[in-house]
């Protein structure tokens, strides 16, 4: 994964989910988010700055992971009880963006 992949993503799905301001995105090591493959959360003491870490390395699929993470950021919904229908909606446009780039 070369983050200038990551940026190609961040830039379009940034466009496609209407994030005005995109997230600041960093390649972390794993100990740095033990457990996750990418974290969102607050770059800033004022809440306003959002920030995308990914884990360097191998993960799954990681325009699943990114979409997942640019979902937290749209929605502002960055507890757990959020989890399964990011994970759902990450998912679900991943795989209509991929089905449509099939058909042509």
């Amino acid at each position: 994964m070369s983050i200038e992949y990551l940026h190609k993503l961040l830039g379009y799905w940034c466009e496609a989910l209407g994030i005005a301001d995109a997230p600041r995105l960093e390649v972390v090591s794993q100990s740095e988010i033990p457990g996750c493959d990418a974290m969102a959360d607050f770059d800033d003491q004022r809440a306003t700055v959002w920030r995308v870490r990914m884990r360097s390395g191998d993960m799954g699929d990681v325009e699943k992971t990114l979409v997942h993470e640019l979902l937290h950021v749209r929605s502002g919904c960055t507890d757990a009880c959020h989890e399964a229908w990011i994970c759902d909606v990450a998912s679900a446009l991943v795989s209509l963006r991929r089905a449509a780039k099939a058909e042509k």
